[in-house]
Order: C-alpha cells, then structure tokens, then sequence
C-alpha cells in the first residue's frame, strides 16, 4: 500500500483546537477508516494501489477535518493519490488509471 496511509493513519489520532463533538469525532475516524479499508481492499484486490481518489466536497471536508496539522495539499501528497472532487459522489471510492497528471 502506498506509504502515505501510515502517515496519515498515525495523524489521525491528533485532535483540531475546536470545540468538537463525539459525532464529528466519529465521522472523522470513520472518513479514515473507510479510505483506508477501500484503499486496501482495492490493492489485495487488484495487486497494485489506486491511484485515483473520488470524494464529495462533505467527504473532503471530514478528511480535511480529521487530519487538521495538515493543509489540503500535505493531504493528497500523504495519500499518494490524485483526488476528483464532485458533488453528486455518495460514498468514497478509489481507482486505478494508467493516465497520471502527476509529474514524475
């Protein structure tokens, strides 16, 4: 698996200077958990990582809210994916292309 998701799996135990409640807690972990679980189930799955990242703007928000040392760019370079921002996405989900924007 990317080596991002042990950074970012090790962050998410930092809380935000906010007031917070136990159901935004919750959501927060439960965001990383998912991503996580998919992001792993995809490469047992497939035998190589995904590459593609698909979130609403809510879950990039509780990804953003669950992970608050980091901005949004230290997010996605910690993820090792390319995100896709939509409105109309109900769940995460994550992908394989063999087209890359990313700069090698």
């Amino acid at each position: 698996m990317a080596s991002g998701w042990n950074s970012i799996r090790h962050d998410s135990t930092k809380l935000k200077n906010q007031p917070l409640t136990a159901q935004t807690l919750k959501q927060d972990a439960d965001m990383l958990s998912y991503l996580y679980r998919i992001a792993h189930e995809f490469e047992r799955h497939h035998g190589a990582s995904p590459n593609l990242l698909y979130l609403g703007y809510h879950h990039f928000d509780q990804l953003r809210d669950a992970l608050p040392d980091l901005d949004s760019t230290a997010i996605l370079k910690s993820l090792d994916m390319e995100l896709i921002l939509q409105r109309d996405i109900p769940h995460p989900r994550v992908a394989w292309s063999p087209l890359s924007t990313k700069a090698v």
